[in-house]
């Protein structure tokens, strides 16, 4: 965990057990209506000082994933149209292609292709 989200664990959950003893201490007395109603805004402090550094954190982790996840998706992408639906390799050129495009790469040149289902098992 980084500091500043640890910092605000520690004062969310400090900020929640005040109120929780503020509030205790006016269950006595059923007159004190502005302790009751302190208690209850710090408690109600403590628990957004613990829920926004974690937000923070998760929506970071989201978008480092869904970077990485773009980034393995552009790898993946038909060399000669773009689209993202690659489904073979040309192990002579090393490009991978769609269906589509499969008869536009073929030059003359023996390619030899290989479906991309097959290289991941055998890199697994």
């Amino acid at each position: 965990m980084k500091r500043l989200t640890l910092l605000g664990i520690v004062v969310g959950i400090a900020l929640l057990l005040l109120g929780i003893v503020v509030i205790g201490s006016t269950n006595t007395d059923g007159t004190r209506y502005e302790t009751r109603t302190a208690g209850m805004l710090l408690m109600s402090l403590g628990a957004m000082a613990v829920a926004i550094p974690l937000y923070i954190d998760a929506r970071r982790m989201q978008s480092r994933k869904q970077k990485q996840l773009s980034q393995t998706d552009a790898r993946l992408r038909c060399f000669v149209c773009g689209s993202a639906i690659a489904t073979m390799r040309c192990q002579k050129h090393m490009v991978r292609l769609c269906h589509d495009c499969i008869s536009q790469h073929d030059e003359g040149e023996p390619c030899y292709y290989i479906p991309l289902s097959r290289t991941k098992r055998a890199r697994a």
